[in-house]
């Protein structure tokens, strides 16, 4: 479980880079790089690689030390990774879906707005 967490970092960086521009908007969403473009069976297959790291994570988690500093700190980045991949994913499969959802300034408002 220990090499998949420089596995997942090194797939972040790859995805990150390769299909996002380096800043966010100033809503706080990641902005798709215009040239490239991902077909959809190669995002289906990225995701699916990912996601069988993740679920492994999921089904072992349970034998983990968590008293133990490196275990409590693979827990925190196995977190931080299915996060970061979820919203990768989905700003990847439908834009316009992903800014709906993430948008973090329309959640301000609904906020104040329910309050």
């Amino acid at each position: 479980m220990y090499r998949y967490i420089e596995v997942l970092s090194s797939m972040e960086v790859f995805v990150r880079g390769a299909y996002f521009e380096s800043e966010i908007s100033k809503e706080g969403l990641l902005l798709r790089k215009k040239s490239e473009k991902l077909s959809r069976n190669n995002l289906v297959l990225l995701e699916r690689n990912i996601t069988s790291i993740l679920d492994f994570y999921k089904k072992n988690e349970k034998f983990l030390d968590t008293p133990k500093q490196r275990d409590v700190f693979m827990v925190k980045k196995y977190k931080e990774f299915d996060q970061k991949f979820r919203e990768y994913f989905s700003a990847l499969e439908n834009y316009d879906s992903y800014v709906y959802s993430y948008d973090e300034s329309k959640k301000k408002l609904l906020e104040i707005s329910t309050a």
